[in-house]
């Protein structure tokens, strides 16, 4: 997590260096982000790609990933109907991406995140491929 200097909470991404698979994955994620916007698609604020360094810059997601929420976590468990609510926004997220043309490619409970009102957004776009890739 990280603090932009207007006081704009953000989560930050940063692909290891010894990682030669993560270029290419962060330069996915770049692109389809930078094309797509939906409100259940996490938004790219920013990327830094210099010296090396590839740095991914998202919105702040308060709730976490939807994984901590379901599998042995100490946090406030999901109602059914918080549930229902989560489970459609990640299909209409998927949706919107596929009709795209893209394949997400990784899809879990751990890459679907929540915000402060625990509405659902599809995050970690790397491994997806674009329909001419399928």
């Amino acid at each position: 997590m990280g603090v932009l200097c207007n006081g704009t909470k953000v989560s930050l991404k940063r692909r290891k260096p010894e990682s030669e698979q993560g270029i290419e994955d962060f330069r996915t994620e770049i692109e389809i982000l930078s094309q797509c916007s939906h409100p259940h698609l996490v938004s790219l604020i920013g990327y830094c790609d210099e010296n090396n360094e590839m740095i991914l810059v998202y919105e702040y997601m308060e709730n976490g990933n939807l994984g901590r929420h379901l599998y042995g976590s100490d946090l406030p468990t999901l109602s059914w109907e918080q549930r229902l609510e989560i489970c459609i926004g990640a299909a209409r997220g998927l949706h919107y991406l596929h009709t795209i043309a893209d394949a997400h490619g990784d899809v879990k409970s751990t890459n679907i995140l929540l915000d402060e009102n625990f509405v659902a957004k599809v995050t970690d776009f790397g491994s997806s491929k674009k329909r001419t890739e399928l």
